[in-house]
Formats: C-alpha cells, sequence, structure tokens
C-alpha cells in the first residue's frame, strides 16, 4: 500500500512541475508570418484593441460573417461579439476597450451598430436613409467617422454621440469613403477618387477648410489608416497587386514599404503602439490577419502648419498637413 501511495504521490508531484514550468513557460513571440486568426475561417477588417492584447475582426464562417474578438495569446479562443441577421463588418474599438462599433446589413440599409465586447444588445448609432459605412471612432471616443450616399453621393459624415448632432464633412462630387481620425481628432484621412482614381487624402475639420491629396504616383492608395506618431500607412495597387506601404505627414517624406510576400495585402490598421500594422493577407483561397513590422518606430513626426501645398511628382511624397 505504501509503494502505491508513494507512487501516487510521485506522480503528483510531477504533474505539478510540469504544470507549473508549463505556467512560467514565455508566450511564444508573434512572427511576422504568424496569422493572428483561425485559418480555417475568413478573417477580414481587423484592429487591434487599445491595450494591445485582443483584436476585433470581421470572420466568416459557413457564409456567415460575425464580429470576432480574439485574444492575442490564445488566437483559437475566438468568440463571437455579434448574432443578429445580416453581413456585420469593419469593427472599431472604443477608447476604453469595452465596446465595438461595426457596420451591419440587417435592416433594409446597412446602419451602424454598438455592441459591449462582454456582450449583450447591440445599440443602433445611425439612422435615416442610404448606407452608412466603415466606421471610425475619434481617439477621445466623442465623434465617430463614417461614409453615407445618404445625400445621394458617398461623403464623409461625423456623428457626436452624446448629443446625436451629424455633419457632412466632404461634397465632392466624386465618391469619399474610409475615413480614419488624425492623432488630434482634428483632421481625417481618407480614400478618393476626385483625381481620376483613388488616393488618399486629407480633410482637416473647421470652417472654410479644403481637402488636400496625400498620395501621389502610379496605381491606386486607399483605405489609410493614422499612426499616433504622425505616419499614414494605406494599400497601394501597383498592377494588380496590392500591398501596404506608409508614409509620414511631414514634408518631403519618402514611401516605405511595410508588406511581406503576399499576394495581397490590405485594409492596413497601426497596432496601439505604432510598431507594427495589422493587415489583411490573401493567400489563395486563405484570407486571414498578419503583423507587419514597421521600420520607422512610434516617433512623432507630424508638421503643425498650414495645408497649402499638395504632394510633389515623385513615386510618393508627403504632403504638408495642418492640425492645429
Amino acid at each position: 500500500m505504501r509503494s502505491v501511495i508513494g507512487s501516487i504521490g510521485r506522480t503528483l508531484v510531477g504533474l505539478c512541475m510540469a504544470t507549473a514550468a508549463l505556467a512560467a513557460a514565455p508566450v511564444e513571440p508573434i512572427r511576422p508570418d504568424d496569422y493572428l486568426t483561425d485559418t480555417r475561417a475568413k478573417a477580414m477588417h481587423g484592429e487591434i484593441g487599445p491595450d494591445g492584447t485582443r483584436l476585433a475582426a470581421a470572420v466568416e464562417r459557413d457564409a456567415v460573417r460575425r464580429i470576432e474578438v480574439v485574444d492575442l495569446k490564445q488566437p483559437s479562443a475566438a468568440r463571437p461579439i455579434t448574432s443578429g441577421a445580416g453581413i456585420d463588418d469593419f469593427p472599431t474599438w472604443a477608447p476604453d476597450g469595452q465596446s465595438v462599433v461595426f457596420q451591419s446589413t440587417r435592416g433594409a440599409t446597412t446602419k451602424l451598430y454598438r455592441v459591449a465586447v462582454s456582450g449583450g444588445p447591440e445599440v443602433p448609432l445611425t439612422f435615416g436613409s442610404g448606407d452608412d459605412l466603415h466606421p471610425r471612432l475619434s481617439r477621445s471616443g466623442r465623434f465617430l467617422a463614417f461614409d453615407s450616399n445618404r445625400s445621394g453621393n458617398y461623403d464623409i459624415w461625423v456623428l457626436e454621440l452624446a448629443s446625436g448632432k451629424l455633419a457632412r464633412v466632404t461634397t465632392d462630387p466624386e465618391p469619399d469613403f474610409y475615413p480614419v481620425w488624425s492623432p488630434n481628432d482634428r483632421a481625417l484621412a481618407f480614400t478618393s477618387a476626385r483625381s481620376g482614381r483613388f488616393e488618399v487624402w486629407i480633410q482637416p475639420l473647421g470652417r472654410g477648410r479644403q481637402a488636400v491629396r496625400f498620395t501621389s504616383g502610379s496605381g491606386h492608395q486607399a483605405h489609410p489608416d493614422w499612426s499616433t506618431g504622425g505616419w499614414i500607412a494605406y494599400d497601394s495597387d501597383q498592377n494588380g497587386k496590392v500591398r501596404v506601404a506608409a508614409l509620414a505627414t511631414a514634408q518631403g517624406s519618402q514611401e516605405v514599404s511595410l508588406s511581406g510576400g503576399a499576394t495581397n495585402e490590405e485594409f492596413p490598421r497601426f497596432t496601439p503602439d505604432g510598431r507594427a500594422v495589422l493587415a489583411q493577407v490573401t493567400e489563395g483561397e486563405r484570407v486571414g490577419l498578419k503583423l507587419r513590422p514597421c521600420p520607422f518606430g512610434p516617433g512623432t513626426v507630424v508638421a503643425p502648419v498650414s495645408p497649402t501645398s499638395v504632394p510633389g511628382t515623385g513615386p510618393a511624397t508627403g504632403a504638408v498637413i495642418a492640425e492645429g
């Protein structure tokens, strides 16, 4: 009997030591070619939360697209936070990390909704005619930017969440879409075809301020994101291949490529610390999300001067952007 008890005791001690070793083992770092989401499903339009530990994305499983939240330490433990009818897409985090705003086709038109990350009701934020797309919350959390065709043309709009006041920001006859806030919430970058092809433009907020073209060169540039350090990332379509690049908002800066070797990489979103971008990567039939390191780091490069110049005629040259 003593030998049996001793054997059980040694086994328990061994299990405890093994468990302790596993608990003490460091979490494997995320490598640039690691998918951050379940590769059995299509994960799109992702954004990493404010604390850098969670990811929200539109995930398509069995032809049903929902917003899911992924713990970056346990990517296999994704959980859906939306459940209504329709297609849910383009999540954006609230600054406190407690909720997500997204677009959904669950009604007659596409509208914007908010849902708590912990679960709960999906609260509508926009109403009326037309489709409301591509929501982005301001860094303060007070305002929601989006594009809408409620006026008959796709323009950029801003909603003050507390009051419900709605303001139209752009009025160009060409479509403007996919807005993103500047580091201090005083300007919006967006995609527009007003130059004859898709490019990134900057609209300083304020009465009488004019939009400034930010990107130039061949191909199409779209879907911008703006880091706290003053860089704007976007996807660039060159000869049928889409890659992710970034350009500083300082005058005379040169474009930096952030893409790996995948066929297409698009919809970049900076990590909260600005040291990497999250990109949607398409490799054959697989669509998922990967991190791409930023060689320039999080340093601030924004030039607070008047937006009186446009990019030069080189491959890609930064415009002077006003943020004051």
